[in-house]
């Protein structure tokens, strides 16, 4: 794993010239990306694996993510962005960003990250990531695992989110994405999480241990 520090992002110069700016009529604090830290790893089916951390002890509410992918020679070859919400504070999310596009001998080697923040004065919603518990479990069929979440919260939410992280001698090497809507209050939702890889359904996940991390939960507000 790489650690990298993050600064602004270019794509936010759409804002520059001031640190608070209108969009769709909510006020915007632009942020440099300080207080938050990243890690990556290239997995042996070539996506690269980020993992974003917030230090500091308040939410963030809008994370963004752009990534360069470079070769061993320092070839580029591929860009992607990524956007993550609602990151409390001392919290970790996880993103994944497949090889789909790359070519047979296109290897990942290097990972240019650049981050930015967004802070809204106006709360666009309600977060309960800390009241949504995740379990795995093995199933009686090969190939899935049985995932269930609980929503804690009282409410409904509007949105849910979650990642089952797969481990290997304690590094991450695979990770299934969930999103749920409309989660109602109290309710656990059990979803089946396949132990084979994406691109090649024959190829299990080699893991020795899994964890859920639930990249949000919550309500919009009016």
């Amino acid at each position: 794993m790489k650690k990298t520090l993050l600064f602004a992002v270019g794509a936010v110069l759409l804002l520059t010239g001031c640190d608070k700016a209108k969009t769709n009529e909510y006020k915007v604090n632009i942020k440099n990306a300080d207080g938050v830290s990243t890690e990556y790893v290239v997995t042996k089916s070539n996506d690269v694996i980020i993992t974003v951390k917030n230090n500091t002890d308040k939410k963030i509410d809008y994370v963004g993510i752009n990534s360069a992918i470079y070769d061993k020679d320092g070839n580029l070859l591929t860009v992607d962005k990524q956007s993550l919400r609602n990151l409390n504070a001392k919290a970790e999310n996880v993103v994944k960003i497949s090889a789909f596009d790359l070519k047979e001998k296109e290897v990942p080697a290097k990972v240019d990250l650049r981050v930015n923040t967004m802070n809204y004065e106006n709360e666009l919603e309600t977060v309960y990531t800390d009241k949504v518990e995740g379990k795995v479990e093995k199933t009686d069929v090969d190939g899935q695992l049985s995932l269930t979440l609980t929503n804690n919260s009282g409410v409904t939410l509007s949105d849910l989110s979650a990642v089952v992280v797969f481990y290997k001698d304690s590094k991450i090497v695979d990770l299934y994405p969930i999103s749920v809507q409309n989660v109602s209050a109290t309710h656990q939702e059990t979803i089946y999480v396949p132990t084979v890889k994406e691109k090649d359904t024959y190829k299990t996940i080699e893991y020795d241990d899994t964890k859920v991390i639930i990249n949000n939960a919550s309500v919009y507000n009016n």
